[in-house]
C-alpha cells in the first residue's frame, strides 16, 4: 500500500484558513500566473490579437533595387565625414550631413528588412539581424546629432 504525500508542507495562504501544498516560491508566482502582468499588461490586450506583430509575407514594392544607391549614398557619406575631419563643418553643413544620414539609414532599415524577409536563408539571419542592428544604431547616432544641431540654434 502506497500513501500520496504532498510535495511541500501545508502552508497557511491567508484570511480564507485554506490549506496549499504549494511551495512558498509557488505562492508568491501564483498572482503573476492568473493575472496579466508583464509585457501586454499596459496595452489592454494588444499583444493578445491573433495578428499583431506579423510580418507580411508579401511587400507591395520592391526595394531590392534600393542597395546600390544606399551603398552610394554611405560612401558619400563617408567620403565627406572624411573631409569634414580635416575641414570643419558650418553649421549648415552638419545640419545636411545630419539629415542626409537619418534619411540614408532610414532607407537601409527599409532596404535590409526587406531583405531579411525575402531574400536570406534562415541560416543567415544572424546577419541580417545585425546588420539591421547597426542600421537603428547608426539611425539614432544622426537623429542625435541632428538634436544637436537644433540644440545650438
Amino acid at each position: 500500500m502506497t500513501t500520496n504525500y504532498p510535495t511541500a508542507p501545508p502552508s497557511y495562504t491567508g484570511p480564507t484558513n485554506k490549506i496549499s501544498t504549494a511551495t512558498p516560491d509557488e505562492e508568491a508566482a501564483q498572482p503573476l500566473l492568473n493575472s496579466r502582468a508583464g509585457p501586454s499588461a499596459g496595452f489592454g490586450g494588444y499583444y493578445d490579437q491573433p495578428d499583431a506583430g506579423d510580418v507580411p509575407d508579401d511587400f507591395k514594392y520592391d526595394f531590392s533595387g534600393m542597395g546600390p544607391w544606399l551603398f552610394g549614398g554611405l560612401i558619400a557619406m563617408m567620403m565627406t565625414g572624411l573631409v569634414g575631419i580635416f575641414i570643419p563643418f558650418s553649421h549648415t553643413m552638419d545640419l545636411i550631413y545630419a539629415i542626409g544620414g537619418t534619411l540614408l539609414f532610414s532607407g537601409y532599415i527599409v532596404y535590409d528588412t526587406y531583405i531579411i524577409n525575402k531574400r536570406l536563408s534562415p541560416d543567415e539571419y544572424i546577419m541580417g539581424a545585425i546588420s539591421l542592428y547597426l542600421d537603428f544604431i547608426n539611425l539614432f547616432i544622426s537623429i542625435l546629432r541632428l538634436l544637436n544641431n537644433a540644440q545650438e540654434n
